[in-house]
């Protein structure tokens, strides 16, 4: 659907307004959570208040919005070049942006400043499950500095700019005015408040993680802003090894290959950045096989034959971990040791072929979800201590014999099953469940 750049420009606008009032009204539009950790849309007050992005009606579409604010390490001006660069932006949040591409420019900077730059976006954000469907959004992103010491950028949907735009030309989501509004503080930190606001096709969801993105850990806000910090964080980390007096043993190289591993598990998991032909969907079983050929991809093993034969002696795990309250995530490879003393030694990480396999962890929300100290109960922090468990996914990425015959299929596929069943075994002994 083509518009005008000037109804672009309008819509961004409109949405600017409405996110600068959304990060400053507190009760009764937002409902917070007993330790004041996120907030929660007041959906019927909202109506009431805002009419114009509140357009769609649909039984299959719900509402997602939450709030969350916290210090971060990073002053604005940073924080809106990380987040107006796509590549910037994919490596800030490299588990929730499976890919990301930039349509066109529709405006530029004021003075060389990102200020007033309006960009049209295809993005795809996912949760680590292949459960809940990828949501595929084309937005305008608007960054504008609306004071000396704030900064906001605004995420808005280009779907709803027709009001009377009927509900099938609708993917599975869209994306009400959402974003974030950054203000300066001493010392080169910030103030970020940071909100999500979607409609979502519920129906792509599967009945297990329902309440965990209903209660918006799943693309929420507080999932936004915890990543938001770790990464700066890492980021950080990173930077400072620039410096000579730190040191210089290849520190950065093995982070930022870590970085490109966890995001490959990522992705490979939810089937973002390739094209994957599911082989098997085996039903009640919960298990998903998947192949596809790489060609050309560098950081990555060719093809679908043998993988060339290696001392296992000279092989060596990498992993990356992180956890914070809306999930954990363990992520492992093994390669070549010789190729790790290379980047040790300064070498580029980039070509070094990973095929990375892990798991991720979420709570299980299924209790007390439409409450609103959900965000309490997830985190065991009710009265009794009790935590409603936890949902997990493997994910299990190999070389195989290219797929000529059904029976190489049914092989390969026997031992992919053989090897996640050991992993499943391995986890309920080791947590004695049942």
């Amino acid at each position: 659907m083509e518009y005008d750049k000037s109804v672009l420009m309008n819509h961004s606008l409109a949405a600017t307004n409405e996110l600068l009032k959304l990060a400053v009204i507190d009760e009764p539009l937002w409902i917070r959570s007993l330790d004041g950790s996120v907030e929660t849309l007041n959906v019927e007050e909202y109506a009431r208040s805002f009419t114009q992005f509140n357009c769609m009606k649909s039984k299959d579409f719900r509402t997602e919005a939450t709030r969350a604010s916290r210090r971060m390490i990073n002053n604005g001006p940073t924080l809106m070049e990380i987040l107006m660069d796509k590549n910037l932006w994919m490596e800030m949040f490299p588990c929730i942006i499976g890919k990301t591409s930039t349509i066109d420019v529709i405006s530029t900077g004021i003075g060389g400043s990102k200020s007033g730059i309006l960009q049209l976006i295809n993005t795809e954000l996912q949760m680590i499950s292949d459960l809940v469907s990828v949501r595929a959004i084309t937005f305008l992103r608007y960054c504008h500095q609306y004071v000396k010491d704030i900064w906001v950028i605004v995420d808005v949907s280009v779907d709803i700019i027709k009001k009377s735009a009927q509900q099938s030309e609708i993917r599975n989501c869209v994306r009400l005015p959402s974003g974030c509004v950054v203000q300066d503080l001493l010392n080169g930190y910030s103030k970020v408040t940071w909100i999500e606001h979607m409609k979502y096709n519920e129906n792509v969801v599967h009945h297990l993680y329902r309440p965990m993105v209903r209660s918006g850990l799943g693309f929420g806000a507080q999932r936004w802003m915890a990543t938001l910090q770790r990464q700066s964080e890492f980021l950080g980390l990173m930077r400072s090894f620039n410096d000579p007096t730190v040191g210089l043993n290849g520190e950065k190289n093995v982070g930022m290959l870590a970085q490109r591993m966890t995001h490959n598990f990522c992705a490979g998991v939810c089937g973002t950045t390739h094209q994957w032909k599911i082989i098997q969907l085996s039903k009640g079983k919960d298990v998903k096989l998947m192949k596809r050929n790489n060609i050309s991809d560098l950081g990555e093993p060719s093809g679908t034959g043998d993988h060339t034969s290696t001392n296992q002696n000279n092989m060596m795990i990498l992993q990356d971990t992180c956890t914070d309250a809306t999930g954990s995530l363990l992520v492992y490879a093994t390669m070549d040791s010789l190729a790790m003393n290379v980047v040790k030694k300064k070498g580029d990480p980039s070509g070094v072929a990973l095929f990375p396999c892990g798991i991720a962890i979420v709570p299980d929300s299924f209790q007390d979800y439409k409450t609103a100290n959900n965000f309490n109960r997830i985190l065991g922090e009710n009265d009794n201590g009790f935590c409603g468990g936890s949902l997990v996914t493997i994910g299990f990425q190999m070389l195989v014999k290219t797929f000529h015959s059904k029976k190489h299929t049914i092989e390969s596929a026997k031992k992919a099953n053989g090897i996640i069943s050991g992993i499943i075994n391995g986890i309920k002994t080791s947590l004695k469940c049942k």
